[in-house]
């Protein structure tokens, strides 16, 4: 799906994309900082990359990158499913093996972030330049 947003000049091929320079500027441009392990990493067609950083940190890397529903959605996932074990601690009769649950949840939940990060984060850029774009066509068809 995303190919097809970003570029009408894709050309796609069973081990690599090729992107178009028009394409990778504007990948560069909105990434910024490493966008060059991005940009390979989309023109390998890989689906994950695990990052350990992330693995601890993801949460507060969500934000970093602006990606305010994800981190929003992340954080209410985690407070949900909290939550619900917390209703449920009289089944647990030890604190710390609740507190030992919740940093598993929290774990799980960050590992899959730490894991397909980069394929969020490219999704993410892909759907955002193509919004900017529609948006500069738009300006433009009015400003004629």
């Amino acid at each position: 799906m995303s190919k097809e947003i970003l570029d009408d000049e894709i050309l796609d091929n069973e081990e690599s994309i090729f992107l178009s320079e028009e394409s990778e500027f504007y990948l560069e441009s909105f990434i910024q900082r490493r966008s060059d392990a991005y940009i390979s990493f989309y023109k390998k067609r890989t689906s994950y990359s695990f990052d350990i950083l992330k693995l601890f940190l993801g949460f507060i890397w969500l934000a970093y990158r602006k990606m305010y529903f994800h981190f929003i959605l992340f954080c209410i996932t985690f407070l949900l499913i909290s939550s619900i074990l917390f209703l449920n601690i009289h089944y647990y009769t030890n604190f710390i093996r609740f507190n030992i649950l919740i940093l598993g949840i929290y774990l799980l939940l960050s590992f899959f972030l730490s894991l397909f990060h980069k394929k969020i984060y490219l999704d993410f850029a892909v759907l955002k330049i193509h919004s900017l774009k529609l948006r500069s066509k738009d300006e433009e068809h009015f400003l004629e």
